[in-house]
């Protein structure tokens, strides 16, 4: 019995190249990519990938969702910085680079009230709490 497992990578913005990578793959297979895994697995960015392919998006859809959403969930520019050094204040130096309010905007926008058990297919995702610095259940 063959099982197939489709694993992807986090790195935040770089999530396009992956991306872009599984949109050629799609269109080599001329079928959605949860079609042909058992399993979809990532981590950070690639976490959102996974959840995307496993309700159905197409690889197509989620390269333009990193090409236009990039920018609110990694932000740039004087208000970052000054939200940087607030948190590098209050919880350290090794504080997460970017809030979270950006990435939480997006997602539900994307996903909005989607849980995992909605997803079509068995998705893995690693979770991991900054703050605290363990794992999340």
């Amino acid at each position: 019995m063959v099982y197939r497992i489709l694993s992807i990578d986090g790195g935040g913005v770089r999530g396009l190249v992956a991306t872009i990578w599984l949109n050629r793959l799609e269109t080599l297979l001329r079928a959605p990519l949860r079609e042909h895994f058992d399993l979809i697995a990532g981590t950070s960015t690639g976490s959102i990938i996974a959840c995307a392919v496993s309700m159905g998006m197409s690889a197509e859809a989620i390269v333009n969702f990193y090409l236009t959403q990039s920018r609110e969930v990694f932000p740039r520019g004087t208000n970052q910085i000054w939200n940087r050094i607030g948190r590098s204040l209050s919880q350290g130096l090794d504080a997460p680079r970017y809030d979270g309010k950006g990435l939480e905007r997006v997602l539900k926008r994307v996903f909005g009230t989607m849980s995992f058990g909605d997803l079509s297919t068995r998705t893995l995702v690693t979770s991991y709490d900054t703050l605290n610095r363990e794992p999340w259940c």
